[in-house]
């Protein structure tokens, strides 16, 4: 189905909105296009085809069954052709355990930025695959951020890819826009890694837990960290975490199975930042 639409941003607007035709649309009932991301220099489009069973929603209500990326080179201004090895040159992302989708690629071309999704789960995963030329196949995805139950999703880089935009839950299940940057300029790496804005404690995943539950934490700067377990009457009951620790994001597993059912507190403290949580283990 033709369901991609382009058009032309001027004076505010976006205007001669038309239809995107090109084989790289699959003309079965349920398949589509459910992303679709341009190069830099316009000439290739970078496509996610995506299927879903809307008669009997086997695989969810408005979750696709399939979702895979592709790429298809300009023909005119309404018309891309699938490449002929679009199939090699996605092998390594396109892995049929997953949905893949949200591409985006870098002015170079070498770095591919896209979400994938395990099927039967809802924990989302950023990833990068990357390649030496723009002829090559992009090599094994690299999980740059996750955040089980948050659904981190679509992510953007900046023109000198230092910056990289994403949305995501907050804490009150709302989506909002984020940002992380690069920690260095190293190159074309599977190792990208990138940092948070600014200090964030997320809430525990899963809450209510039995008996584990997993903590995380970003820090925007190297810093000296603690994070700590206490009662309803402020007793510490564990230290999870105590030392120094460079900038990035961090999960720790809080095991609980010793302890009685009841509402607990984590504190996570640095030099500038401190914050509170709390957290229910119902048994």
């Amino acid at each position: 189905m033709e369901n991609l639409h382009r058009g032309v941003y001027s004076s505010g607007n976006v205007r001669k909105v038309t239809r995107v035709y090109g084989d790289f649309n699959i003309y079965t009932i349920g398949w589509l296009i459910m992303e679709g991301n341009i190069s830099y220099d316009g000439n290739y489009l970078y496509y996610n085809n995506a299927y879903f069973d809307f008669v009997h929603n086997s695989c969810g209500a408005n979750i696709p069954c399939q979702s895979k990326i592709g790429v298809a080179q300009k023909i005119n201004d309404s018309t891309f052709n699938k490449l002929s090895n679009t199939d090699a040159m996605f092998f390594n992302v396109n892995d049929t355990n997953y949905l893949v989708y949200a591409p985006n690629i870098t002015k170079d071309g070498l770095e591919l930025y896209f979400t994938q999704l395990k099927k039967n789960t809802i924990n989302t995963e950023i990833c990068v695959s990357v390649r030496t030329s723009n002829t090559d196949a992009f090599g094994a995805p690299s999980i740059l951020y996750s955040n089980p139950g948050f659904i981190p999703e679509a992510p953007t880089l900046t023109l000198d890819k230092q910056k990289m935009y994403y949305h995501q839950k907050d804490n009150t299940n709302i989506f909002k826009i984020f940002l992380r940057y690069r920690t260095a300029s190293t190159g074309v790496t599977g190792e990208t890694k990138l940092i948070p804005s600014h200090s964030v404690l997320d809430q525990n995943f899963p809450n209510p837990f039995n008996p584990t539950t997993v903590i995380r934490y970003e820090l925007p700067l190297n810093n000296y960290v603690t994070l700590k377990i206490f009662d309803v009457l402020g007793q510490e009951i564990a230290t999870l975490v105590n030392e120094k620790k460079e900038a990035g994001s961090y999960s720790v597993q809080w095991d609980a199975s010793d302890l009685p059912s009841g509402i607990y507190f984590y504190c996570l403290q640095t030099a500038s930042f401190s914050e509170t949580k709390k957290l229910l283990l119902l048994k």
